[in-house]
């Protein structure tokens, strides 16, 4: 709706904007802040939903008036809190309790210091079926360094056979890497392989990514020796989209897409306990 009243034809339309809680000037001549849909949703129940999944979705999802980005995409405060962060220590005891691991990887050919990076995302899901941000790696390589990279983080992050998916975006070093794995790797791990064709705009991936981590569903750890990875990547991650790189980027809103299902999951199950 909003791309059809943006564009040339958007005088043509009329907008009927019936918001869950109703608005100034409601079409409806509700109250402000009376419930659409009181037998489905009461104004008890829509501020616990907002409660869980923050201002800037229920916004868009509930009240049809989703803020316009700008400026970073990504924000500190989200990770704020001890609910939103993990001891870095903890790693090991999060491996031992995920009940599924994924890997992200954003790859690229050049082994030139300022050519794009290939980038390794992996994350551990645990009961509550909030992602943790267990690993980041990258490097410059040529394609056969990728390739014994790649083999390399893959059989180390099965070593306990948690692994889960592999999502390798299909750019050109991608597609070539996917068919040289589906050659070389053990046929379990072949069907883990998820080629990933990306849709939409590095922005629009990122915008979407941005709602799971605002309610909390992806997990960082505390800064730390245990985790050298982590300021190159949240220095990249909070800067977007003008930081100079956008690999680690890429390959972290690819791991949040490819979770959605179990992130929403955890999502129903916080809204029915009251955000809990």
């Amino acid at each position: 709706a909003g791309h059809l009243l943006q564009d040339e034809t958007g005088d043509k339309w009329l907008e009927i904007n019936l918001a869950a809680l109703a608005l100034p000037n409601d079409p409806l001549g509700r109250e402000v802040g009376e419930a659409l849909c009181p037998e489905r949703y009461d104004e008890k129940a829509l501020k616990r939903i907002l409660n869980v999944i923050k201002e800037r979705a229920f916004n868009s999802q509930f009240q049809g008036r989703p803020t316009k980005s700008g400026g970073n995409v990504f924000m500190t405060k989200w990770w704020a809190g001890d609910s939103t962060r993990y001891a870095a220590s903890d790693i090991p005891i999060i491996r031992r309790q995920s009940v599924g691991r994924w890997m992200s990887f954003d790859t690229a050919y050049s082994e030139e210091g300022n050519a794009s990076y290939s980038a390794l995302v992996v994350g551990d899901m645990l009961s509550d079926y909030r992602l943790r941000i267990t690993d980041v790696q990258r490097g410059h390589f040529a394609f056969p360094e990728l390739v014994k990279w790649v083999t390399r983080c893959i059989q180390d992050h099965n070593a306990d056979g948690k692994l889960k998916q592999i999502s390798i975006e299909q750019k050109a070093s991608g597609m070539s890497l996917t068919q040289v794995l589906e050659q070389k790797l053990a046929p379990e791990l072949v069907g883990l392989i998820d080629p990933v064709q990306p849709k939409g705009s590095k922005e629009e991936r990122a915008n979407a990514a941005s709602y799971w981590c605002e309610n909390g569903s992806i997990v960082l750890p505390w800064p730390g020796m245990a985790v050298p990875w982590l300021p190159p990547f949240t220095d990249e991650l909070f800067a977007f989209p003008a930081a100079p790189r956008d690999d680690q980027v890429d390959a972290f809103t690819q791991i949040i897409d490819r979770t959605i299902y179990w992130l929403q999951a955890g999502i129903d199950a916080r809204i029915a306990t009251g955000g809990n």
